[in-house]
Formats: C-alpha cells, structure tokens, sequence
C-alpha cells in the first residue's frame, strides 16, 4: 500500500518498517519551516506548540530531532518514525513535553507500535506521558479530546507565561510598547500616529524632541504634552547615581568577534547598548567580521553570543547569505535557522537609510535582536553630497542618523555595529588617526567620531592576517590585535 503525504507510507507492519527517510526528512523541513514562519511573526518558536495525528503525529515526533526548540509535542495513533536514526532528540528540544495518545483496539497504526514508540523516547529522555484509550480504534474520543485540551491549555497557555518569567531573567532588550500608553488615556488613534512615524515604544517617545512631534500629521501640541507626560512617568529622564549605572552596566553583554584575540581587547567582544565603528581600506576584514558577528549573535550567552536575531542594512551590496550558512555549519548550527533570524534590507538612498531605522524600531519592538549592523554607514553620503558646498547638509543628516542608531542600542539594549570608508589622510593635511594603517581616516569626520562609542581601524597584515587596533573607546586602552578570515568567518591567527 502507497500513501502520499507528508511523506511516502511504504509500509505499516512493523515499527522497524522500510521507511521513506528522505519524505521524512523533507517532512520535517517543512514543518520546520512552519514554525519559522510563527517565529517571523514575533512568536518565538519555544512557545509553538507542534501536533498531529496519524501520519500527521509522526512528524509532530520528528520535530524532537529539530534544532529549532517547541513548547511541547503531541501525537495522536502514531508511531516514532526513523527509530533507528540517532539522536531522536535534539539539545535544544531534551525538556520539550511529549504527549501520546492511543486506543488499544487501533487496526491502522497498531497501538504495540505506540508503545515501542514510547520506550524509545523515555531511553532518550524524552519527558513523556502516555494515554490509552481502551477499545479505541484509529480515531479520537471525549476523554481524548480532555486530555488533548488539558495539555495544551498547560503548555501554550500557561508555559508561556513561565516562559516570559525565565526570560527576565536572561538578556533584556524589549522596551515598553507604545501600546502601553493607552492604559494611561491616550487614544489608540493617536498611537497609531506615532507608530506611523516610527515611535514604537514609551522610550523612543520619551526621548523624542517635543518639536518634532508636534510636525507629525494630527498630532497636537496639547495631544504631545499629555503623551510625553504620561511616557516621563514610565521612563527615568532625571539624575541617578553612579553606583546605580554601574549595576545596569552589568546588564550589558559582549558578543564573541570569533578571535579570542579581538576578544581579549575589547574584554569580551562587541558591547551591548552602544555603537561600534570599524572602519578601514577595501579588503581588511570589516564586511566578513560583520557576517561572523551575525551568526555569533544567536548563540547563547555564555557561549558567546547575544540571544537574539541580527539585522542588517546593507548599502554596498556585499551580503552574502551563503556566507551566513558555512560559518553556521562551521559552528555546528543550522544555517536555515540562522537565516531565518538575520533580518535584512538594502539601502537605496540615504532617506531610505533612515527610513529603515522606523522600521527596525517596530520589529525590536516584537521580538528579540541583539544585533543591529549598518555596512557600510557613510558609502550613500558619499555619493549623494558632492562638495564642500553640501557637506553641511550632509553631515547634519548624517548626525541625525547616527543618534538614531544610538536611541536604537539604548532603547533595546542591542550592539550597533558600523562599517565606515576612509580617505587618504594627506588629502587636507591630516595626518589621520591611524598612521600605521596606511595613512588613510575615516569619513564622517567629528560627527562620526563622537557618535561612536568604540572605534577600530583594521588593516591588511603579514599575509592572510588582518590588524585591529582601538583608536577611541571611554574604557578600553589603545591596543590591537591580529585576525584571520577563514571558512568559519573571523578567527584566531595559525602560528
């Protein structure tokens, strides 16, 4: 018999049947997939809770294999599919709850196979609980449908507030939704308005100059004294105490560059919460370090990373997604799940730039990134102001960019990483601020140079290796290290 679905059914007579291990794999795939697209939504996948019956339920199981982490499994008359194929559960998904169900009279997908199916999963350590259904054949009953509703109420409903509890505990980069304004009596048409011209959160309204949210169309003076008024008792504007930044500093994470030596100079890698210029000639690292920063983001803390999605702006039209996916595969993880969490856009122009700083603004307000990378950050100024006769203009606009980037890492707590070009340093007389590298400066001048937290210069060194020295930071000395680009991305220097 020959049944087409998820995948081919070549045979049900025994658990340890001729299985079609490609179907299967394809199935799940696709149902990976599925859950992605929940996750592309602002759900996060270890609150989708994945169920099936039947054939169906067989791949509800194969999810246990994924590296893409559910609230929990259900399966229905079903059986474990590729049994044999180690590991059935994955690291990611060794917690997720599993339920079964069966009826002892099933004549399609036998209950002894439920049963085996069972075994294997309580060997692997599977948290599982069975249920039979005496008399029951390939079907579903009352009781059943109780069982099912109890174990979805618990692990969709009640899980995820757990969930969210847990979270807190781990890396904070949500900011208070604008939504909340409402409980205070602003009127969900005005925060419409302000979502409409990127003001997502209570902190971005705050922060915001009363002057330039006057001109947002329908909002008036009065409407944005009474919102900014209710927004200053959510957020802290006044003086604080030294003592009291150092204990939020803490808060604040370094995500790994993959060079222990970079590491070791920046005291843990790229920080949290403000911006870091890498800047330098064509060739010395800056585009493949931002690539290897956007997988290294989505690893856990303590293994280096940030715990959130990347996103990047790209205006020289040097991302390279398959290049995500082998530094992915380099560190063991999967390169479709690591392109499903970089969000990306190509910058057309500089207004566009900007524009999608609103964005980015929105989705940050929905879901978790660590990461926000802008390469390189000056290379449309560059093209659209000609002249020292525009150059006022440009550098204003420039500015404007950059404090938005900057209320971005504040407000969400995520490392804003920028690429910038550099000019020959003798054009005007300069001698720039990184002899060694060349004689070449950054472009942007003291605009750039004060809207960065962190500055590096980098440079082409002794064959394959690359140079990064410190040239501005307010708490890390002036020192540099060496990198090799490698299939990995960035990493440490083969002696």
């Amino acid at each position: 018999m020959r049944m087409t679905g998820w995948f081919d059914i070549l045979s049900l007579d025994k658990l340890k049947m001729q299985e079609d291990k490609a179907g299967l794999e394809d199935a799940l795939r696709n149902l990976e997939s599925l859950v992605q697209a929940e996750v592309a939504q602002g759900i996060p996948s270890k609150r989708v809770l994945v169920a099936g019956f039947s054939q169906g339920g067989a791949v509800a199981l194969l999810m246990l294999r994924s590296h893409t982490q559910v609230a929990a499994v259900l399966g229905m008359s079903t059986w474990l599919p590729l049994a044999d194929e180690q590991p059935l559960i994955s690291a990611e998904n060794q917690n997720t709850p599993v339920l079964m169900c069966h009826g002892n009279a099933d004549q399609v997908v036998r209950y002894a196979y439920g049963q085996e199916s069972l075994q294997r999963l309580k060997a692997a350590g599977a948290p599982i609980d069975f249920k039979t259904y005496h008399g029951l054949g390939h079907s579903v009953d009352p009781k059943e449908v109780e069982d099912i509703t109890s174990f979805i109420t618990k692990h969709a409903y009640e899980a995820p507030q757990a969930a969210v509890e847990e979270e807190q505990e781990g890396p904070q980069s949500f900011a208070t939704p604008i939504e909340k304004l409402q409980e205070f009596g602003i009127a969900a048409v005005d925060v419409k308005k302000l979502k409409e011209n990127g003001i997502h959160s209570v902190e971005s309204l705050a922060h915001s100059n009363k002057r330039d949210l006057i001109l947002m169309k329908g909002l008036s003076e009065a409407k944005v004294d009474k919102m900014q008024k209710e927004s200053f008792k959510l957020v802290h504007m006044g003086f604080t105490t030294a003592s009291c930044i150092m204990e939020s500093r803490k808060d604040n994470i370094r995500i790994s560059t993959g060079c222990k030596d970079l590491d070791n100079i920046l005291e843990g890698g790229i920080e949290t919460g403000s911006i870091t210029e890498m800047y330098g000639e064509f060739r010395c690292g800056k585009t493949q370090l931002c690539h290897t920063l956007c997988v290294l983001c989505q690893m856990p803390v303590d293994m280096g990373g940030g715990e959130g999605k990347a996103m990047y702006i790209d205006t020289e039209g040097t991302f390279r997604p398959e290049r995500l996916v082998q530094i992915a595969e380099e560190y063991g993880m999967n390169g479709d799940d690591v392109l499903n969490n970089v969000a990306y856009a190509r910058a057309h122009n500089t207004a566009h730039q900007s524009e999608l700083l609103m964005q980015a603004a929105g989705m940050m307000t929905d879901a978790r990134f660590s990461l926000m990378i802008v390469d390189s950050v000056t290379a449309l100024y560059r093209t659209e102001y000609n002249g020292r006769g525009e150059l006022s203009a440009r550098q204003i606009h420039l500015g404007r960019f950059l404090r938005s980037l900057q209320r971005l890492a504040d407000e969400f707590g995520i490392a804003v990483v920028v690429t910038n070009q550099v000019v020959a340093a003798n054009l005007d007389g300069g001698g720039g601020m990184f002899p060694a590298g060349g004689g070449v400066k950054p472009i942007g001048g003291n605009i750039m140079a004060h809207a960065s937290t962190t500055r590096l210069a980098l440079k082409k060194g002794r064959g394959e290796a690359r140079v990064v020295k410190i040239v501005c930071s307010p708490s890390l000395p002036e020192r540099d290290a060496t990198f090799a680009i490698e299939s990995k991305g960035v990493t440490d220097v083969k002696e």
